[in-house]
Formats: structure tokens, C-alpha cells, sequence
């Protein structure tokens, strides 16, 4: 039985690389997929949600908050009326995380709303981990 990956969504690929890394010094051991757009990363749970491979389905998404056309909150929402996908851990980065898009995004049903980027323990934290090397 595979693990299932974490979904990292975000349009700048140095910000990708930094989130992975973070992620595993969190301790989190999942796999990654990336994608540089909110939309692909819908289109690839739509196909998830289809297939009877249940490893496809994610452990858990992170997501820039903004992104043009379609971005974090976008997902968000989509991602929360899925009644398969409706608890799914779900965190949404942004350079600034401001009050009234905490408020938005805790409506929304976030599961954490995060400055980029926080040390690994707040990750660990999310996910009731230890982190690796304390």
C-alpha cells in the first residue's frame, strides 16, 4: 500500500522548493506532486475522485493563496464541497496572511492559513508530528 501524496500548488517553483523542503524536515514522508497552476491541481482530483486507485487521493493540499485566474481560495472552496475531500488537511500560503483573508479562509474551511514560510515544527504541529533531529 503506497502513501498518499501531498499536493503543493503554487506558480513560483523557488517557492515549491522551498515548501518540499520544509516539508521533509518537518518529517512528513509522503511523496509530492506539484503544480504550477490551482486549475491542474483540480483536474488531477476530479481524476482522483474518479479512479478506484484510493492512493491517488492526496493526504493533504498546500496552496499559494494567490495565483492568477484560479487561485488558492478557488480550490479551496472546490476542494471543501467535495463531500470526499471535505476533511481533508488544507493550507493556504500567502507572503502576507491578513485578517480579513484568515476570516475568508476560515469560512471556508481551512485548515491552517499561513505566512510563507514558517519553520518546520508549525508543519509538524498541523500534522502531530515530531519533527526529525529534535
Amino acid at each position: 500500500m503506497s502513501t498518499p501524496p501531498i499536493l503543493l500548488v503554487d506558480d513560483n517553483h523557488d517557492d515549491l522548493f522551498i515548501l518540499k523542503r520544509l516539508l521533509t524536515r518537518a518529517g512528513l514522508k509522503n511523496g509530492f506532486v506539484t503544480f504550477d497552476h490551482a486549475r491542474d491541481c483540480l483536474h488531477y482530483l476530479e481524476s482522483a475522485l474518479r479512479s478506484p486507485e484510493s492512493s491517488l487521493l492526496p493526504a493533504a493540499i498546500f496552496s499559494d493563496k494567490s495565483m492568477p485566474d484560479f487561485g488558492g481560495f478557488d480550490l479551496l472552496k472546490w476542494v471543501r464541497d467535495q463531500p470526499e475531500l471535505a476533511t481533508l488537511p488544507f493550507v493556504l500560503l500567502s507572503t502576507v496572511a491578513e485578517a480579513p483573508e484568515k476570516k475568508r479562509a476560515a469560512k471556508l474551511g481551512v485548515t491552517a492559513f499561513l505566512e510563507k514560510f514558517p519553520p518546520p515544527h508549525v508543519f509538524s504541529a498541523i500534522f502531530g508530528l515530531q519533527e526529525r533531529g529534535s
